[in-house]
């Protein structure tokens, strides 16, 4: 399991009285939040390991990852790995998004467009699959799982809702972090990430009344 569910390895951990959760990361930081936050989960514990080759094989009956594919240039590769860490009969469960099927209401301003689109586009020039979630079904049956089932997770965002702003200003904290990224990789100028993240606000404060992100959890049978 992945630290990026902090919430649920919690439940797992707490439900799971007499078994033992793993959660997984490659960044020490989150690693000695999600155990400084946990730590009287006494069989809740935290271990830092490569997705792409974990030291497990079979020893799983719940592996999960949530918004964590997404970034990952060889996701089939992480994928086969959570299989071997699974046991016979056991149970994948991954939650991704399909990054082209966001939806704002009404649409923000065209300095946050622009940057959203050079954004799929350097996601993409670098290997990540903007669509993941919409393409896990079928590596899911590529890998040779069973029973495999899909369910819409949208998360849903509406100006009545009390964490509104904190939700919708995803994306001007995207623009604060990875559009450093992007800036630095020749993908977009200074002064257009920086106006993108204030015209985005503005909207925000003014305009903005909807936004739905477009999430997939699947989950299939080894």
């Amino acid at each position: 399991m992945w630290v990026a569910e902090r919430a649920l390895l919690h439940m797992v951990s707490q439900k799971l009285s007499e078994g033992r959760v793993i959660g997984i990361d490659i960044s020490d930081s989150l690693l000695l939040e999600a155990m400084e936050k946990y730590k009287g989960c006494k069989n809740l514990s935290f271990e830092k390991q490569d997705l792409h080759s974990l030291p497990y094989e079979s020893q799983f009956d719940i592996v999960t990852s949530a918004r964590v594919l997404q970034w990952l240039d060889q996701p089939m590769n992480a994928l086969e790995e959570i299989m071997k860490a699974t046991k016979k009969n056991g149970m994948a469960v991954i939650l991704d998004y399909n990054h082209e099927k966001i939806n704002w209401d009404p649409e923000p301003p065209n300095s946050m467009l622009k940057f959203y689109t050079t954004f799929l586009k350097w996601r993409e020039d670098a290997g990540m699959d903007n669509r993941i979630a919409d393409h896990l079904y079928s590596m899911f049956e590529d890998l040779g799982f069973k029973d495999i089932e899909v369910s819409p997770q949208l998360e849903i965002a509406k100006r009545k809702d009390t964490n509104f702003v904190e939700k919708i200003d995803l994306w001007a904290k995207v623009a604060e972090t990875r559009g450093i990224q992007m800036v630095g990789d020749g993908y977009i100028s200074e002064s257009d990430r920086v106006k993108a993240i204030i015209d985005y606000r503005n909207w925000i404060g003014k305009y903005a009344q909807a936004q739905t992100l477009y999430l997939t959890c699947v989950n299939g049978r080894k």
